[in-house]
């Protein structure tokens, strides 16, 4: 894992951990640390968008919450970073 996903990750944990603390999702605490995850989200999904060779490349289903590439494991749609099924949002095409 790259230092920007362990980034993530930290983020991630802070901002559930804030959350337990305040019990409120409006608390100015976990609002201010959802803004440094999003931030840090965007980053991985630009970096990602970048990386890519877009000669030749046929649509590619992406995640909707981070926009990494999905999987479809028996017939489900998948999001191996965001390590969840996808089932309320279908994925997007880039």
């Amino acid at each position: 894992m790259d230092t920007l996903e362990r980034r993530i990750e930290h983020a991630r944990k802070q901002m559930h951990a804030l959350l337990n603390k305040y019990g409120l999702f409006l608390h100015p605490a976990v609002i201010k640390q959802s803004m440094v995850l999003d931030e840090l989200i965007n980053q991985y999904s630009k970096d990602q968008l970048e990386k890519r060779d877009w000669k030749g490349v046929s649509m590619m289903k992406t995640c909707g919450y981070c926009g990494s590439a999905v999987e479809t494991l028996e017939n489900k749609m998948y999001c191996t970073f965001c390590d969840m099924e996808l089932k309320t949002i279908s994925p997007r095409t880039v």
